[in-house]
């Protein structure tokens, strides 16, 4: 089985990430005092069964889309595979389809606007697996 590693996106900080024996990566960010700020962020679990980036963008940008009509937010939805590659910073890498599917379905239980945005909910990546995570690769 490919080790997964968990990719966050935090907007200001710097990611420290602690691997323990269950290939589990913490995220925390430390602040300019140098104090530590709890990840709130959802964190599934995944299957190990790895997704293409085209269907796990698809899945994840039609929840969204979804989930911003359905409470009646005024936002814009970023497009694949730019939804994806923005938040992890590597071009066709595969992806934990059980990650992919839980945060699908946490999209569809969010009931207000800020909470719906793409990096409230933490895929795991298999950055081994780029570009191959592409059809064209």
């Amino acid at each position: 089985m490919k080790r997964a590693f968990g990719f966050g996106f935090i907007l200001a900080g710097s990611v420290l990430a602690a691997c323990g024996d269950s290939g589990a990566i913490e995220f925390s960010s430390a602040s300019s005092t140098g104090a530590s700020t709890v990840d709130t962020r959802y964190h599934p679990k995944g299957d190990g069964v790895p997704m293409m980036e085209a269907e796990a963008c698809e899945q994840l940008q039609t929840a969204l889309s979804d989930g911003v009509l359905k409470v009646g937010c005024v936002a814009t939805v970023q497009q694949c595979p730019g939804l994806l590659r923005a938040l992890y910073q590597t071009d066709c890498m595969q992806y934990d389809a059980g990650t992919v599917k839980e945060c699908a379905a946490y999209y569809g239980k969010l009931t207000t606007c800020d909470e719906l945005t793409p990096e409230n909910c933490v895929l795991i990546g298999f950055p081994t697996t780029a570009p191959f995570g592409c059809p064209e690769a």
